[in-house]
């Protein structure tokens, strides 16, 4: 890049910093600006808020660099009183919402960054004031993981936190958010993933609400307290998305489909009835910093420069090759290009930067440089920016991933992308943590074979507790081992040992392990055999929907509708009590004989779910395994018990029908002629 291009992105920000500043809110609580937000109704609105991503946080990051660049102090004053508003509003409202990119994770760490910036340890202390209390987002209504709102990137700034202050209730806090993560981590056809969501096809790919994100967390992680079972934990996350890279597209695809509104329901529904399940399945391709190649690459990039393996360097430059497509080449349409962070050209462009920071060749500077370019075109065309909702109309939006705060951040990287620091990609560069600072914390000092035992828990705690009763030395031993999972996937490893423990084991002691791991490994193996968590969830929907009408029939009526059990449901039997809501289950069932019970699962979006059927539960769902009309069900129970009362034939009848209904409000019980 040339010093007249340097000047004239640096004139660009410029611009758009005094244009935000003439759209200031001041008053004797600082300054502050409304920016666009979305409803629950995707109705975009203005509000005063504090984050990073769509808050004021953000717009003090953007003018603390502008400061930075130009030397101008009223810039500088700008941030500092933003700032002090932001502080003003986080102690008046109290929350336990503390994502980073969205939640007040974000809003500590913009303070950390202004602290270190001016060394004033007041930013500092008013960052440690905000996040005290931020372990209530654990255990609050957002059940979110990924990076830019939920637990993952809560983690990330607990650790950036620590990194600038020291504060040993930083690590507390920390190692509970990293227990958090690895409990609830999924595996996917291979690696791991998280956020399971009724509207998604699978777990997400990607870097602000994906794997990509979550697994650079755990890179950063894993350097900053010397842990390499975090780096293990990262590339299982980068693995998952190996699933979904789309050759043809160049791409990794985006599983999202989202359910928003009535008008998506009816979308979705429309689909299922006429058959078209591929709809299902059918994902999108999308290449920014929050879904595809853009952001994907951002993980990567930090995968190579802490691994140094190959595979990473080789899907980066992937993506450098999407979003060249995208961004360079001129995919978008100049009058429809955006240049936002979230999902523009500002935001993609910063892979480029990353590109040239990670590899120091300056061709990646001068892709960025072209996508400023275009930037600059745009905006002397056109006379605004496009914000990133794309039902504004013509109003420009303020914040900094959405709007002109951002892009202005763009421009001032694009001018030295060394001396202004990412904000898309939040590396921690301190040095790493002392091993003695780190001691006793189970989740920071969690070894590869600790996490092993915590992944398999998901899926095999019953037979984990099994084997520990009955094989405790060989049980001992493997989980105090991790060099298995290093080849293969934990779960396979786990199935493994277990049915080589079982076949050791002689009489009752070997029934009871093989009875447990049969049933949950079917479990396992049928959530992985799931093409679509959505599919599942409008499925349910429209079943339940569906039998609304029949349940409201009398018995005379609904006796001559056929039902059957939905295909997707099995019912199974143990030969023991594995209730999945006791926890004793040695020795009490080491002491008792092998009897029938009857359990159903039945796949749905988050799990596979596990019923406990009473006998007579089965009894009447093994009539429906055929279709079979509710009356002639009836007649077949009926003629199984001796002689029966008038009044006990009534009882029996209305239990039958209890239990038919039941199963048909929990889409158990289908119409037969609705089988698909």
């Amino acid at each position: 890049m040339n010093q007249d291009e340097g000047k004239q992105f640096i004139a660009e920000a410029v611009r758009i910093g005094d244009e935000i500043l003439s759209r200031a809110i001041v008053d004797e609580h600082g300054m502050r600006w409304k920016t666009m937000s979305m409803d629950e109704k995707r109705n975009v609105e203005w509000t005063e808020g504090t984050g990073i991503y769509s808050g004021n946080s953000g717009i003090a990051l953007f003018f603390m660099e502008l400061y930075n660049m130009t030397g101008k102090e009223e810039y500088l004053d700008a941030a500092k009183r933003c700032l002090q508003w932001v502080v003003y509003f986080c102690r008046k409202e109290e929350t336990e919402y503390y994502s980073f990119f969205t939640g007040r994770m974000g809003v500590a760490y913009a303070l950390m960054r202004m602290g270190q910036f001016l060394k004033d340890d007041l930013y500092l202390e008013q960052a440690l004031e905000i996040v005290r209390d931020s372990g209530s987002f654990l255990d609050g209504q957002f059940n979110v993981d990924d990076l830019i709102g939920g637990k993952a990137g809560s983690a990330l700034g607990l650790a950036h936190l620590h990194a600038a202050t020291g504060e040993s209730w930083l690590l507390e806090l920390l190692d509970r958010f990293i227990v958090h993560l690895v409990k609830t981590a999924n595996p996917g056809p291979s690696g791991y993933y998280w956020d399971r969501s009724h509207s998604h096809i699978s777990g997400l790919c990607g870097f602000s609400h994906g794997a990509a994100g979550i697994g650079f967390v755990f890179l950063e992680l894993g350097r900053y307290l010397g842990n390499d079972a975090f780096y293990w934990l990262a590339e299982q996350a980068f693995l998952y998305e190996t699933n979904f890279f789309d050759l043809e597209k160049k791409n990794w695809l985006d599983l999202r489909k989202g359910i928003y509104n009535d008008e998506d329901l009816d979308k979705h529904s429309k689909a299922y009835r006429n058959g078209d399940f591929g709809f299902f399945k059918d994902a999108g391709n999308m290449n920014a910093w929050c879904h595809g190649a853009a952001g994907i690459g951002l993980s990567r990039l930090r995968a190579w420069e802490l691994l140094h393996d190959q595979r990473y360097t080789r899907e980066a430059k992937l993506a450098i090759e999407r979003t060249i497509m995208t961004d360079v080449e001129g995919d978008r349409d100049i009058e429809m290009s955006s240049f936002i962070l979230c999902h523009g050209g500002g935001g993609n462009a910063d892979l480029f930067l990353e590109a040239y920071r990670t590899y120091g060749d300056e061709s990646y500077w001068e892709l960025a440089t072209k996508v400023g370019e275009r930037g600059l075109l745009y905006r002397q065309n056109f006379k605004k920016y496009i914000s990133g909702y794309r039902d504004a109309g013509n109003n420009e939006d303020t914040s900094f991933f959405m709007g002109n705060a951002g892009i202005g951040h763009f421009y001032l990287r694009l001018a030295d992308p060394y001396k202004v620091q990412s904000v898309l990609l939040p590396r921690l560069t301190a040095e790493p943590v002392s091993a003695g600072a780190t001691s006793g914390y189970c989740g920071i000092r969690m070894t590869l074979a600790g996490m092993k035992k915590i992944l398999l828990e998901r899926y095999f705690k019953r037979t984990m507790m099994a084997v520990e009763e009955l094989l405790p030395e060989e049980a001992q031993a493997y989980f105090a081992d991790a060099k298995d999972i290093e080849a293969v996937r934990p779960e396979d490893s786990f199935v493994r040992f277990a049915q080589k423990g079982y076949s050791r084991l002689k009489g009752k002691r070997r029934l009871l392990l093989e009875d447990i791991l049969g049933l949950e490994k079917k479990k396992w193996q049928l959530d992985l055999q799931q093409e679509s968590h959505s599919l599942l969830y409008i499925q349910d929907e429209i079943r339940i929907k569906d039998a609304e009408k029949l349940l409201t029939l009398e018995f005379e009526q609904l006796k001559e509708v056929k039902l059957v059990v939905a295909p997707d449901v099995q019912i199974e039997s143990t030969r023991w009590d594995w209730n999945k809501n006791k926890s004793d289950y040695f020795p009490g069932n080491l002491e008792v004989e092998p009897d029938d019970f009857p359990i159903l699962i039945k796949p749905v979006p988050m799990e596979v779910a596990e019923e406990n059927l009473s006998a007579f539960s089965e009894a009447v769902l093994m009539e429906f395994q055929q279709p079979a009309a509710v009356g002639d069900v009836y007649s077949e129970v009926l003629g199984a018990f001796e002689e029966l009362t008038d009044e006990e034939q009534e009882l029996l009848r209305q239990k039958i029908v209890e239990q038919v209904r039941a199963a048909l409000n929990s889409g158990i019980l289908i119409k037969a002629s609705c089988v698909c």
